[in-house]
């Protein structure tokens, strides 16, 4: 009981102190809010097993990312921004992994008890300082990333939170984006058996792009630097070389396109290409790893703001994203969380939400009708597995393409899923429902009450 109550004299001495803090006249307040809920989900109760196993821990098999749809139990919110410096700090109160886990298939409310048990230590997830120029933005912090134009990207999607540095400058009719982000450089203890030894204990992803908007056709470059293993030099930053490569140990670098035309003012199609290795004449045979590469192709049709219909095509190809050299080279970003269970890593995908082999044809359909939003979806997604000690499972970024690694696992067979969302949001309300191959279902309905004090 004591432990509860210095935790609410806190956040009282929060309020009180932060109330003091008012002098600027933009948009300065400090939230907070409770999100009564019920959570029903008794299908996805297999979801407990990911914890076995010699791997990190796979967000999207079997669960599609549900522990990150989850709402929190509250949040408390500070923004505090003039016309060139805002800083932005959120600090949901909710479980941690374990115990998302362990309570996602049957919510209502919550109990003090467990929620002070499972607390969430791996906070914030959302918080950032941006600093504003007349041609330039520069933002740094935690929150999730996304180049180009489609729905599901397959360079840089926002499917979780980056720690990253984001620079943006603006010159007529293009910008230029420059990024930094920091992946988690944790080992299993099976990676660091086969990949520990004489490897700096870090990995940076550096990005950069370039787009040119036009009246009806805008179109980009980019590129992504991962370095791992080692400490970066300024050449691995490269902010003005389109696919370069330096030829470094512990560099693996992917190029990008997209491009949007508008073929009036309801139509437009878009698309884009990203490339993890292009396998030339010289590079065949030998060691050269195969052709790498992904794309999406789609289409949006709308009527004003308020009625969007979109369409697309997603396809990863079975060596995209991955590497035969050490964990660090996987385009992806690792997570640490630390819970009351113990500490677990999660790859998350940098680039398509369901990461390698994979094909996805979706559509979608968002209105807004007075306040209340609602969203359709429906996702065909065939992914690919691989068969490992006997169980089959999705292929991931740890699956390297050849037989240079150890206990390479076999390819399994495809496995294809229904998944159907639709959600609905208003001032006051939040519903969440999914459909997976018509069997599974997660429904969550959670309700907000904030309180907000403006200075």
């Amino acid at each position: 009981m004591k432990h509860k109550l210095n935790i609410i004299s806190g956040i009282i001495f929060m309020l009180l102190f932060l109330q003091v803090l008012a002098f600027s006249e933009l948009d300065n307040y400090l939230e907070f809010s409770l999100i009564p809920q019920v959570v029903i989900a008794p299908e996805f109760s297999d979801y407990m097993n990911i914890f076995v196993g010699v791997n990190p821990i796979n967000p999207a098999e079997r669960i599609f990312y549900l522990q990150d749809f989850t709402k929190p139990f509250g949040n408390i919110i500070f923004n505090f921004e003039n016309e060139n410096i805002k800083f932005h700090f959120e600090y949901p109160i909710q479980y941690d992994l374990s115990g998302k886990i362990k309570y996602i298939t049957n919510i209502i409310g919550f109990d003090l008890d467990t929620l002070y048990y499972y607390l969430d230590p791996s906070l914030p997830l959302f918080s950032f300082l941006s600093l504003k120029g007349e041609n330039f933005e520069i933002t740094t912090g935690r929150f999730p990333l996304k180049w180009g134009y489609a729905k599901y990207p397959v360079t840089i999607s926002p499917t979780t939170f980056q720690d990253n540095v984001n620079l943006v400058f603006y010159f007529p009719k293009t910008k230029y984006y420059f990024i930094a982000i920091s992946s988690y450089p944790g080992f299993t203890a099976e990676e660091k058996n086969l990949f520990g030894n004489g490897l700096e204990d870090i990995k940076t992803i550096f990005g950069h792009r370039i787009e040119f908007d036009f009246d009806r056709i805008n179109f980009s470059l980019g590129e992504l630097n991962v370095i791992g293993g080692r400490t970066p030099d300024i050449i691995d930053i490269g902010p003005v070389v389109i696919y370069h490569h330096n030829f470094r140990n512990n560099s693996n670098v992917v190029g990008m396109l997209d491009f949007e035309v508008n073929l009036n003012d309801n139509f437009s199609t878009y698309g884009e290409l990203s490339v993890d290795d292009i396998v030339l004449p010289e590079e065949a045979g030998g060691n050269s790893r195969p052709f790498a590469y992904a794309y999406v192709f789609g289409f949006k049709y709308s009527l004003g703001k308020d009625f969007v219909l979109k369409g697309e095509y997603n396809f990863v190809n079975e060596w995209m994203y991955t590497t035969y050299d050490s964990p660090y080279m996987t385009v992806n970003v690792r997570h640490l969380f630390a819970t009351k269970d113990g500490r677990f890593f999660a790859d998350y995908p940098l680039g398509f939400i369901y990461g390698p082999d994979a094909t996805m044809l979706t559509f979608s359909f968002e209105a807004k009708i007075s306040d209340v939003f609602l969203a359709l979806e429906y996702n065909h997604l065939t992914k690919g597995t691989v068969i490992e000690d006997g169980y089959e499972r999705w292929r991931w970024f740890w699956d390297g393409w050849t037989s240079n690694i150890e206990s390479l696992p076999v390819k399994g067979q495809d496995k294809k899923y229904h998944i159907f969302t639709i959600s609905s949001n208003y001032s006051f309300y939040n519903i969440y429902l999914k459909f997976i191959n018509f069997a599974k279902i997660y429904l969550g309905i959670f309700l907000k009450f904030d309180w907000k004090i403006n200075f």
